[in-house]
């Protein structure tokens, strides 16, 4: 993963916003993932065309915060989808 990586979500998932947290549901394994609100907000991000550093980006200019610390974050984040089979590299889905 770096700065230009794009990721896109996985067809089986979908995924709603409410108070602050947010849940994704494979619809494939009927599994349900729970998330506190910046992890859902870092998820909606997730959209085929933005990259990590836009995502970066699009979070400096909404929170207060040093970039290295929301770069950590989000890569921490990322990673944890990736693990999940959350989400996928979006040269992975078209090769």
């Amino acid at each position: 993963m770096n700065w230009n990586s794009i990721f896109i979500k996985k067809n089986k998932l979908t995924h709603r916003v409410q108070e602050n947290a947010g849940m994704a549901f494979d619809t494939e394994k009927e599994i349900l993932y729970e998330m506190n609100g910046i992890a859902s907000e870092i998820f909606n991000q997730i959209d085929g065309k933005k990259t990590v550093g836009e995502i970066v980006d699009y979070f400096l200019s909404k929170y207060i915060g040093d970039k290295e610390s929301i770069t950590k974050d989000i890569y921490i984040q990322l990673h944890d989808f990736l693990k999940f089979w959350m989400i996928q590299f979006k040269d992975d889905f078209f090769q």
